[in-house]
């Protein structure tokens, strides 16, 4: 082999090696143990924060959009440059793109201390809640970054940003939203971070105690409880919990009057067990 042939073979390698290094920096600014359930608008971390999303996200698949939990898209590190978001001390909590019309994007990001210069920014309130907000515009692409402090010196970013032409009927609704619902629960009214649920009853609920089968569950860390309320051959989720497995006891919980369907998972959506319930 020529020592030209050797030199070119060691700059592919040298350039294979930075690249493997550039992704697995990137990787690394997202949060570990986080989760995300398609049909729950709510993205849980039992050892961080939760946020709230809303329930037509998916899981990501195939260049489709949806969830991504330990990666960017295209064009998120452009948009955080842009805002000039400190990297030093935040994690990446997950980046959606909508699937729903109009398509948008969505980065939420854990800042552990707070590093906003907050003085070129609007200061807006709802419902006791409080919240820091500018607006950026990149190209194509109108920006909103709304920071949200919570526990003295920690913060939420959640950085929104969509295609100038497709919001012009109702200019950054859906962010306004969840921006507002999600600085009321860190500040105000914070709520049991393993536990997710929805009523759609009118009528008195029931008190049900639920026994996990703790002998088929496996050794996995993570135990995912899914409550499915049956409706003739549709379904709906109504309940989620979290549980950290060799944890897991007898619990109550309320329910509505219908038939309903569990399901116990790890953290690898792999079932694990099923069990099912009436409640008259």
């Amino acid at each position: 082999m020529t020592k030209i042939k050797v030199r070119e073979l060691l700059y592919v390698l040298l350039g294979l090696l930075f690249m493997w290094n550039c992704q697995s920096c990137r990787t690394n600014e997202f949060q570990k143990g986080g989760y995300f359930f398609q049909d729950v608008d709510r993205y849980f971390n039992l050892k961080d924060i939760n946020v709230w999303v809303y329930s037509d996200f998916k899981p990501y698949f195939d260049n489709v959009g949806g969830v991504k939990l330990d990666e960017y898209y295209e064009k998120n590190i452009a948009v955080l440059k842009e805002i000039k978001l400190d990297r030093k001390k935040r994690k990446v909590l997950f980046t959606v793109v909508a699937q729903s019309k109009p398509q948008y994007h969505l980065i939420a990001i854990k800042h552990e201390i707070q590093n906003v210069d907050i003085s070129i920014y609007d200061r807006k309130s709802h419902n006791g809640a409080y919240y820091f907000q500018r607006d950026f515009t990149m190209g194509e692409y109108d920006i909103r970054h709304a920071y949200i402090p919570f526990d003295k010196s920690k913060a939420l970013s959640l950085v929104y940003y969509i295609r100038k032409e497709a919001h012009q009927s109702c200019p950054f609704c859906k962010f306004n939203y969840l921006v507002n619902i999600n600085a009321g629960e860190l500040q105000v009214n914070p709520r049991q971070k393993d536990v997710w649920q929805v009523f759609d009853c009118y009528s008195e609920t029931s008190t049900v105690q639920i026994n996990p089968p703790t002998q088929n569950l496996g050794k996995s860390k993570l135990i995912v409880l899914k409550v499915f309320a049956v409706y003739g051959e549709n379904e709906g989720i109504s309940y989620v919990r979290l549980f950290n497995n060799g944890k897991m006891k007898p619990f109550e919980i309320k329910l509505c009057p219908n038939k309903y369907r569990l399901e116990y998972s790890n953290e690898k959506h792999q079932l694990l067990a099923s069990d099912s319930l009436t409640i008259k």
